[in-house]
């Protein structure tokens, strides 16, 4: 009857209606889920930047706490051989009965110009023991500063690991709602895809 092809279109056109706005909220939804995705993936982008960084940076410390350590050795073995050698002047000087003679050895002159040459000679050997005794503390100074330049970078160095292992955690978790937005637009998309039928 007509009343009923009547119901019936009606029915139809609810039906319809009801689709269209099934299948806008489906869009929106999905639209949101994009915009989720892109929000995501570029925080996945930064913290992948930042974890190359700081193995950058990771790499670089350890780099110069090797370098650190070649110049701490060498330092250490100058200071050796300078304490050594100060050891040795100062055993001389002993033997010599503390004064190390310079009065015999530039009252001994045979003329003027031998005495001129033995006092540049005394104050060339009293000078140079002077310059050894301060680059020697000088050295010493400077293997301080390097080791503690190496107890600084090796603490950077175990801030940075922590740092990094952090970010890979943020990285996983990142993929994993990354996939979790996948998995649900998917499920939008194929929703859509009924409602259309």
């Amino acid at each position: 009857t007509y009343l009923d092809l009547v119901t019936d279109l009606e029915q139809v056109k609810q039906n319809i209606k009801q689709t269209n706005e099934s299948t806008g909220h489906v869009v929106d939804q999905q639209t949101d889920l994009t915009a989720q995705l892109k929000k995501l993936e570029s925080e996945i982008t930064e913290t992948n930047s930042k974890i190359d960084k700081i193995n950058t940076k990771i790499g670089d410390t350890k780099k110069d706490i090797e370098q650190l350590r070649k110049d701490i050795v060498i330092l250490e073995e100058k200071i050796e051989a300078r304490t050594e050698l100060l050891k040795e002047r100062a055993r001389s000087y002993q033997v010599t009965g503390g004064k190390m003679n310079y009065l015999e050895v530039v009252v001994g002159a045979s003329s003027f110009g031998d005495f001129v040459e033995r006092v540049n000679a005394v104050s060339t050997i009293m000078e140079a023991d002077n310059d050894l005794i301060a680059e020697q503390e000088k050295d010493k100074k400077d293997l301080e500063k390097k080791k503690q330049e190496v107890e600084t970078k090796l603490q950077s160095l175990e801030s940075m690991k922590k740092e990094l292992t952090n970010l890979k955690v943020k990285q996983e978790n990142q993929k994993q709602e990354k996939n979790k937005l996948m998995k649900k637009l998917k499920l939008e998309e194929k929703h859509l895809e009924e409602h259309k039928l």
